[in-house]
């Protein structure tokens, strides 16, 4: 049986020294590291947000013509209902790199639940034809355990979201739940 290698993603803000600091101002230009990605060994790179909406012209046309495709550009949007431009914005930086996804986190506020979905729907409903939606799912977040994914996603979403989920905390039968989400 012949087993396909996955591809293992390079994600741009591990490098980034700024990432967490006031203005989260890029610190390189990504396709500085292209040809070092790529003699690594890595089959795709994921891009923080801020690599492309901070980027010149000529740096996105790098990315976008990247010897290793980009797999996801990852969004701050909300999905309050004032986030509607920073989601039409996350679409855009997408294209201007040829994103496969978008990494997104729907938000902490349990009592915008209703509001989170239906934003997302909308959301999903406008991205372009090959471009999938990715939503983060860790602590600190409405889709922090493995039911209340399944809850989000399940029903609604099921033929254009993935989700990544941080399953490092609690027990092992915890574990197994995040497993067993289909």
């Amino acid at each position: 049986m012949n087993v396909k290698e996955p591809d293992i993603y390079v994600s741009s803000i591990l490098l980034e020294l700024n990432r967490w600091t006031p203005g989260k101002v890029p610190t390189y230009e990504v396709s500085d590291w292209l040809d070092r990605f790529v003699h690594d060994g890595f089959g795709a790179i994921e891009l923080w947000q801020n690599h492309v909406a901070l980027a010149k012209k000529e740096e996105l046309k790098l990315l976008a013509d990247s010897p290793l495709p980009v797999a996801i550009v990852g969004t701050y949007a909300s999905f309050d209902n004032d986030g509607a431009t920073d989601r039409q914005r996350s679409i855009e930086l997408s294209q201007s790199v040829n994103a496969q996804r978008i990494r997104f986190n729907l938000g902490s506020d349990a009592a915008k639940w209703d509001t989170y979905l239906s934003n997302a729907a909308q959301w999903r409903d406008m991205l372009p034809d090959g471009v999938g939606a990715i939503c983060e799912c860790h602590p600190g977040t409405v889709v922090e355990r493995p039911e209340q994914v399944a809850a989000a996603f399940g029903q609604l979403f099921p033929a254009r979201f993935e989700v990544i989920v941080h399953p490092l905390r609690g027990s092992l039968d915890e574990l197994r739940k995040w497993f067993s989400l289909n």
